[in-house]
């Protein structure tokens, strides 16, 4: 995420006339405050608990507040990150924070209901629900042996009555099935099911989500027994089911750990329990615009529009039935996260849900809602405290592409990008302004590099791949001199990703080839049955020479381990090794990034045997292994299908490969807001600092070795793809000096053409 658009904070999009008026709750999930704010971002009530959220409060129609309220921790209760959304404590107190109803209930989590009899439905983690292990024995699915202390635990549904008595309880492993209801493929076998939502219905029967199970269902409760089902392989890791007035249900699809190999995205959906269709959904434009890859929510408001709550982003914004957002707000109440069990040490401006209530809502008839009383907190935190810039929706072509520039910090030169989606690569100066430009005869396929003859090596896209479907299809390779005339040609459909111009003028590159049936069906991992016509594909990686001729091959079928190097399990077995980046080094061995298998593989030229391999269970799908001087070698982890953890971000390591020590990384401080799923590249540039291309966002930043951003650009150009959508997606960037050797004598654009006067005229091109 762009730091220009992360810096807006409080209401930065409201349009009066389409937005339903009302007031919103939202609370930072470990802040003690829970806010109440009108539509302009003005603090106008607060709530002062006793403890964290665990995880949100809602407005009764009495005008009581009832929330949980964390007061154990995880090592307290004897439990791991994995039991997230730990509450402890429910409360009901009225308009000025008087206690009304209190109930200990020390391993509640996540979600409550309050029934118009007055009792409370929540949802809870404890001993009696430990899932029997005979039972757990027969549960399909999850990471093996990642059972808490050898133990499964099971979720446990409560009713307790204003006395605080249980008159109702409902135990999942009694009632869902070991197969159909298969825990996730990367979750944790420490915890089944993972409820995140309840929600009483009128006719007495429960709504549930389960998150690790990627499931919903409504249970019958008076036998306990599912009479519904629905999302197994339509949505992943989901949030917040409702019941509508209609019938329909409608949902929070995180889409954390979705099958398949693509950006990932979250969206609501509204589902039609009759039908099993979903009726209505909404997601960004680009869809990888809005993620949050845990926790969130979303409201049908009276008018029709939708609230819906980025819960990672701090984020929650008004939607009409259209798609058109109406209303944003950031949340600009910051907390670190650094409670035990928790996903993360940093700082975050997460809410677990909103809530947003109608001026003449029950609850807040005769209510006191003068913003005044909170004249300082709205000082600090509200709308005239925050420079509002930019369009949440927008994400359109920047006046200023850079962002941030520090010039006594960042290393000078011109930065090499080429938009997926065009047919141009572009030379960038450290002002955003154009460099230079090349006019190519087909789209990038994934990227391209200036070398040091001043000419651009180039991997392109053509139309007629037989493997066009797949991630990272090229097919054609040019080298081109600085006025676009073609020098060199290399033509195979079967390219694709990456290459390496060797010292001695060969070419390494990528090329798929069929796997041999019988070893195919030994490759272990993956989606069962997800073969592309029944055959699975691997990488060679082929040396050629100036005339297109193969000197060297390496076959990955050929030396890898069937069982050992296996696919990750979210992706299909249409790829087995899926290799995206490779970096030669002085001994003349091969480093080489295996993205389905989460690998790093350094290749001894002369056997072909695997000499060095690491990352399994440290990275996820990364990309652009480089060697650096010092022998270390950097990478960019993007943290896609990360075993046992859904809250992806990407990051930018050092390895030494000689102890696979971690030497250095960077991840941003609110990590979420570093995060390309897929593609993308990181360059050690002569300074010291390091050059990021965040390829889902279209954004390049250069950051010092102590973390510091110098320098952001992002890019202006957005494309419509069958696949994902409007997007900016930049494969990868490289950065080069005024003094290299491929710019020596270069015709260079004045440094005053600017970059957005080619904006229309690219797309049009297209």
């Amino acid at each position: 995420m762009s730091t220009k658009r992360r810096n807006q904070h409080c209401v930065t999009l409201y349009d009066p006339s389409r937005a339903y008026n009302g007031y919103t709750i939202v609370w930072a999930e470990r802040g003690k405050d829970a806010w109440l704010i009108d539509m302009e971002g003005y603090v106008v009530h607060r709530w002062r608990m006793p403890g964290g959220a665990g995880l949100h409060g809602v407005l009764l129609p009495n005008g009581n507040f009832l929330a949980s309220v964390q007061v154990s921790t995880h090592e307290e209760l004897g439990l791991t990150r994995e039991f997230s959304g730990l509450g402890g404590l429910l409360l009901e107190v009225d308009w000025d924070g008087n206690l009304v109803w209190k109930y200990q209930a020390p391993y509640q989590e996540h979600d409550f209901f309050r029934l118009d009899n007055g009792n409370t439905l929540y949802i809870s983690w404890d001993p009696e629900g430990k899932v029997p292990p005979d039972i757990a024995a027969r549960i399909k699915g999850g990471l093996p042996g990642t059972e808490n202390k050898g133990v499964m635990w099971g979720d446990v549904i409560r009713e307790v009555n204003p006395a605080g008595e249980e008159v109702w309880k409902w135990f999942a492993y009694e009632h869902l099935d070991p197969e159909l209801d298969a825990l996730r493929p990367l979750e944790s076998r420490g915890l089944y099911t993972c409820l995140n939502s309840v929600f009483g219905l009128p006719n007495g029967d429960v709504l549930i989500s389960s998150r690790h199970t990627d499931s919903i269902y409504i249970i019958d409760k008076a036998i306990g027994d599912v009479k519904w089902r629905w999302g197994r392989g339509k949505i992943a890791l989901q949030h917040d089911a409702t019941m509508l007035d209609n019938g329909n249900i409608l949902l929070f699809d995180n889409g954390a750990h979705r099958e398949g190999f693509a950006p990932n995205y979250s969206r609501a959906i509204e589902v039609n329990p009759s039908t099993d269709k979903i009726e209505w959904e909404y997601k960004s434009d680009p869809p990888s615009d809005f993620y949050s890859a845990i926790m969130g929510g979303c409201q049908r408001l009276p008018n029709g529009n939708t609230l819906i709550c980025e819960a990672l982003m701090g984020r929650v914004f008004e939607v009409t039935y259209q798609g058109k957002i109406v209303w944003e707000y950031i949340l600009p109440f910051y907390y670190f996260g650094e409670t035990p069990g928790e996903y993360y040490s940093e700082w975050l401006n997460a809410l677990f849900r909103a809530h947003r209530y109608a001026p003449d809502y029950a609850g807040l008839k005769g209510r006191d809602l003068d913003r005044k009383k909170f004249d300082v907190v709205n000082r600090i935190y509200g709308p005239e405290s925050f420079n509002k810039e930019t369009k949440p929706d927008a994400q359109q072509a920047s006046q200023q592409p850079v962002t941030i520039r520090k010039p006594g910090l960042t290393y000078n030169g011109y930065t090499l990008f080429a938009p997926l989606g065009g047919k141009d690569a572009w030379l960038v100066d450290m002002q955003g302004n154009v460099a230079h430009r090349w006019k190519m005869p087909c789209p990038p396929g994934l990227h391209g590099e200036l070398l040091p003859n001043g000419n651009l090596l180039y991997a392109g896209r053509v139309n007629d791949a037989p493997l066009a479907d797949f991630e990272g299809a090229g097919g054609v390779l040019l080298e081109v001199d600085w006025d676009g005339n073609v020098v060199w040609k290399h033509e195979d459909k079967y390219m694709h990703h990456s290459f390496y111009r060797m010292r001695n003028g060969n070419t390494m590159i990528f090329k798929w080839v069929p796997v041999p049936e019988d070893i195919a069906a030994k490759v272990s991992g993956g989606l069962a049955g997800s073969e592309l016509n029944g055959v699975m594909w691997a990488d060679a990686i082929q040396e050629i020479n100036v005339r297109g001729k193969v000197v060297w091959e390496w076959l990955a079928y050929e030396r890898l381990d069937p069982v050992a190097d296996f696919i990750c399990p979210l992706c299909p077995r249409s790829e087995w090794t899926h290799a995206n980046g490779c970096s030669i080094m002085a001994d003349g061995n091969i480093l080489v990034s295996f993205s389905r298998l989460h690998n790093l593989a350094i290749i001894d030229k002369v056997s072909g045997k695997i000499k060095w391999r690491w990352g399994h269970g440290e990275i996820a799908h990364q990309n652009n292994p480089t060697f650096l001087t010092s022998g270390n070698i950097l990478l960019l982890d993007n943290g896609l299908h990360c075993d046992d953890y859904s809250m992806a971000f990407s990051r930018a390591l050092e390895i030494n490969p000689e102890n696979n020590e971690m030497v250095w990384s960077y991840e941003d401080k609110l990590r979420a807001n570093f995060y390309s799923s897929i593609m993308g590249s990181c360059q050690r540039l002569p300074n010291g600092n390091t050059l990021i291309c965040e390829s889902t966002t279209g954004r390049i930043f250069e950051i010092t070795s102590g973390h510091d951003i110098v320098w952001e650009f992002t890019s202006p150009f957005f494309y419509q793809s069958h696949t994902y959508g409007r997007n900016n997606y930049i494969a990868r960037a490289y950065r080069y000096g005024p003094d290299y050797a491929g710019l020596r004598g270069a015709k260079l654009e004045p440094s005053v053409t600017r970059l957005d006067k080619y904006v229309k005229e690219a797309i049009c091109e297209k």
